[in-house]
């Protein structure tokens, strides 16, 4: 008799009114979905047609000497594929050097790399025709990091940014400053 009493009080202990337990504004008004156990409305998904305008040109100047502008973005995602990359170029020519924002083995979509979680890079290299120009890439293992974000990519258009603290010079090994350490990503057509 004294357990059925018992879990008739737990019982009656445990169910309230549904309107007791929301909360309740200054004048005991009741707070639409407050307390009710409802998650917070999370903000709308992307979509193509919230990308944003394409960024001006760009100058990406390394400590060493090359100060470099990029105008045109190209991107690669091929179906199937955990690679992604990002070119820059620049559409006047007045340089050959391409700018490459890449995640390798990982890409999985939309979302943030970094170096911890596979190989993340940032390149600057020339194109053809070579001129002997020296080539830059980040190297974790001497101490640079890049971080990707893709805030949104599809079939179509992919959007977003990354972060970059340095680069090694190819030829020589010796550590570069870039400027400036965030850029974007922007392309209006991805090749699949």
């Amino acid at each position: 008799m004294r357990i059925f009493a018992l879990l008739v009080l737990v019982l009656c202990s445990c169910s309230t009114p549904k309107q007791e337990a929301q909360s309740t504004g200054d004048a005991g008004e009741v707070l639409e979905g407050a307390g009710s156990g409802l998650a917070p409305e999370e903000p709308a998904d992307l979509t193509a047609s919230d990308m944003p305008t394409q960024p001006e040109a760009f100058t990406v100047s390394v400590s060493d000497g090359a100060s470099l502008v990029f105008n045109q973005g190209t991107c690669q995602h091929y179906r199937g594929s955990t690679n992604f990359r990002m070119f820059w170029r620049d559409v006047d020519r007045s340089h050959t050097y391409v700018l490459s924002i890449e995640v390798m083995g990982i890409f999985d979509g939309a979302g943030v790399f970094d170096q911890d979680d596979g190989m993340v890079r940032l390149k600057l290299q020339e194109e053809a025709p070579r001129t002997g120009a020296p080539a830059y890439m980040s190297d974790t293992t001497l101490g640079d990091t890049t971080q990707v974000t893709i805030e949104y990519i599809d079939q179509d258009v992919a959007w977003g940014s990354s972060i970059v603290n340095g680069l090694h010079n190819l030829d020589t090994g010796s550590g570069v400053g870039v400027t400036p350490a965030t850029l974007p990503i922007w392309c209006a057509d991805v090749e699949i």
